[in-house]
């Protein structure tokens, strides 16, 4: 089940739904989910920027340790969105905790450009405090340590031309650290090792997907309601119920740089995962061929 931070606030929401009626919210980390897991009436981190260490936040209690952290977020002032999909959107599927019915209608995933998601993911997951995170959580803390700090990859840039490219000077230890972060196939964070892959496996086969586009949530948002009630248009251009939540603060400007060079020696290994997110698009019913093609630009 999902930790109290994280459920539905039913004072606001239906609380009954049929199971073959309901919509599960597919959260993949750092594709604005927490805004719109607030706007569908979730708890997560409404009105905060969590807790203040870094990729370790507030669910990594759960996440790791197995926690059941509740946080001031239960108690933001959210108001109800209008329409039928916050309020059919019962259940959550977010990194291993997955609280879904495999019968659920339809399975919401909110997206973004790969590349944008996996340089805000890596840079959300370091520790702001890393004397904090290694007493908070030391399994977290040696997790991460093992790329940002035993590496020196600091950055997204760092991990790219000092790991990725043949003139790096990191140890080949590193360089398997640098490949594997970026595939997730090995763990030194939880934003950047559960991806769109590991999210569209665990999904059932079959699965009807709805999409929300960070770029486009208004628009998408939209459209997404008109296939749950058939209802158009409703919420307008208005982009309001969507506040940014659980904001990366590890993210200045010199953090999200890639040059040129690294930006192609990055995209080369993200291929795979630009693949998974090019089929989540195009299973997506609630989007046209012209939105498609616009997010594959």
């Amino acid at each position: 089940p999902l930790p109290s931070y994280m459920k539905k606030d039913y004072e606001k929401h239906l609380s009954i739904v049929p199971e073959e009626e309901s919509v599960c919210f597919v959260h993949v980390g750092k594709t604005a989910g927490s805004s719109v897991g607030c706007a569908l009436g979730f708890r997560l981190h409404c009105g905060t920027d969590g807790d203040g260490v870094g990729g370790i936040a507030v669910e990594e209690d759960v996440l790791l340790n197995g926690g059941t952290n509740e946080t001031d977020a239960a108690e933001s002032s959210r108001t109800a969105t209008p329409g039928l999909l916050p309020q059919y959107s019962t259940h959550m599927f977010h990194a291993q905790i997955y609280d879904c019915f495999d019968r659920s209608a339809y399975y919401l995933f909110v997206v973004r450009n790969p590349l944008h998601r996996l340089i805000s993911a890596y840079n959300y997951d370091k520790p702001r405090d890393w004397e904090r995170s290694k007493n908070k959580n030391p399994r977290y803390y040696e997790m991460t340590k093992a790329l940002y700090v035993e590496c020196g990859f600091d950055t997204m840039e760092d991990l790219a031309s000092n790991g990725l490219s043949p003139d790096g000077n990191s140890s080949e230890v590193c360089r398997e650290r640098a490949v594997s972060s970026i595939l997730g196939t090995d763990r030194f964070g939880n934003h950047i090792y559960y991806n769109y892959q590991f999210h569209l496996e665990a999904v059932p086969k079959g699965a009807t997907i709805l999409v929300l586009r960070t770029e486009h949530l208004a628009e998408d948002w939209n459209a997404a309601e008109k296939v749950v009630s058939g209802r158009e248009n409703i919420l307008g251009e208005d982009q309001a119920i969507f506040p940014h939540n659980n904001v990366n603060s590890n993210s200045d400007e010199k953090a999200k740089h890639l040059s040129d060079e690294s930006r192609v020696l990055v995209c080369e290994k993200l291929c795979n995962e630009i693949q998974v997110y090019k089929k989540i698009l195009s299973s997506a019913i609630n989007l046209n061929e012209k939105q498609m093609k616009q997010s594959l630009e």
